[in-house]
C-alpha cells in the first residue's frame, strides 16, 4: 500500500502517519523442525489476526478498482480477494482485446500489481462471455452455438472463455440461467441427506432434535446459498424456459427437504410433505427460499 494514495482517498494524515510507523521496519524469522532463520524484513502483507487487517485490505484493494473504472463501459466488483471486471459492448473479440489491454497497458492492472507488491495467479483467471447471441456451429453437426470469443491474452498466457465461473460463491453461467448453481444446490442438499442418514444410527447416533437443528443451521443455508438471486421470484416464474427450470429445481429441493424430514421424524414414507414439515418444525421450501 502506498501511503500517499491513502491521503488521496481521504484517510486522515494522522492515521496515515501511524500506519507508516507501524508497518515500516517489520521483521520476522521462520521456524520449522530444528531450523531457525535469521531475521528478515517483511516488505508486504499485514499481521495475522490483526483486527485492522480487513479495513486495511479494503483500502489496499480499492486502488485496483480505480484503475479498472477509468475505462469506458467497464465496472469492477469485489469482496476481499474475490475480484471481477465487467465489460460490455457489441463484439466479443473486441471486448477480449480491450480486457487484455486493460491488464497489460501502462497504468493498467498488472503495473498496479507490480507497484503494490501484488501477485496474480493468471492460471486461475476466468473469462465468461455473457451473451445469448448464437452463431453457426463450426463442426456442421449442430446448427448453432453461443457466440464465443478467442480469449484474453495476459502476460503471454491465453485465458480462454469458459461456460461459467464462480464469483462470491455462486456459479454464473454465460447465459445467466444459473443452471450450474442450481445443480450445485441440489448436489449439496443430497450430500447432507446422506450424512444425516449416517448420523441417525439407532445405537450410537445423534438424537433427532440435534439432527434437525443441524439441518436448519448448516444444511439449509449452504444448500440455498444465493437462492434469493437464482430462484427469486419463483412464484412469478410462470411459463418459458426460466419458469420451468425454477419449478423443476424447487421440486427437487422440496424432495430433499422431505427426505431430511423423514429422517428427523421417523415417519412413514407415505406421510404428506406438509405434515412432515410441521412435525419437523420446518417451513415449506418456497418459504425457506424467501427467508434466505
Amino acid at each position: 500500500m502506498l501511503y500517499h494514495e491513502l491521503r488521496k482517498i481521504g484517510v486522515p494524515g494522522e492515521i496515515v502517519d501511524w500506519l507508516r510507523r507501524r508497518y515500516d521496519g517489520r521483521k520476522t524469522r521462520l521456524l520449522f523442525d530444528d531450523f531457525v532463520s535469521d531475521l528478515f524484513l517483511v516488505l508486504g502483507g499485514e499481521d495475522q489476526g490483526d483486527p485492522f487487517s480487513a479495513i486495511g485490505y479494503i483500502l489496499y484493494a480499492a486502488g485496483i478498482f480505480r484503475v479498472v473504472e477509468r475505462e469506458t463501459d467497464t465496472e469492477g466488483f469485489g469482496f476481499m480477494d474475490d475480484l471481477a471486471v465487467l465489460m460490455w459492448g457489441k463484439n466479443v473479440d473486441e471486448l477480449h482485446k480491450k480486457m487484455g489491454e486493460l491488464m497489460e497497458k501502462t497504468g493498467g492492472v498488472l503495473e498496479w500489481a507490480e507497484i503494490h507488491n501484488c501477485e496474480f495467479g493468471i492460471d486461475k483467471f476466468k473469462v465468461v462471455d455473457m451473451t445469448r447471441k448464437r452463431e453457426k456451429h463450426l463442426d456442421g453437426r449442430r446448427k448453432t452455438r453461443l457466440v464465443k470469443g478467442k480469449g484474453v491474452k495476459i502476460g503471454g498466457e491465453m485465458v480462454k472463455s469458459d461456460a461459467f465461473a464462480r464469483f462470491l460463491g455462486a456459479l454464473m453461467d454465460s447465459e445467466l440461467r444459473w443452471e450450474n448453481q442450481h445443480a450445485e444446490m441440489i448436489r449439496k442438499g443430497q450430500g447432507w441427506v446422506v450424512q444425516f442418514r449416517r448420523l441417525m444410527k439407532v445405537t450410537d447416533g445423534m438424537v433427532s432434535s440435534h439432527v434437525c437443528q443441524l439441518y436448519k443451521a448448516k444444511a439449509l443455508p449452504r444448500m440455498l446459498y444465493a437462492a434469493d438471486v437464482t430462484l427469486a421470484p419463483w412464484t412469478k416464474a410462470s411459463g418459458g424456459r426460466k419458469g420451468k427450470t425454477k419449478q423443476a429445481v424447487l421440486r427437487k429441493l422440496t424432495s430433499i427437504q422431505r427426505q431430511a424430514a423423514l429422517i428427523v421424524t421417523g415417519a412413514l414414507s407415505s406421510t404428506a410433505t406438509d405434515i412432515l414439515d410441521i412435525h419437523a418444525g420446518l417451513l415449506p421450501m418456497p418459504l425457506e427460499i424467501e427467508r434466505q
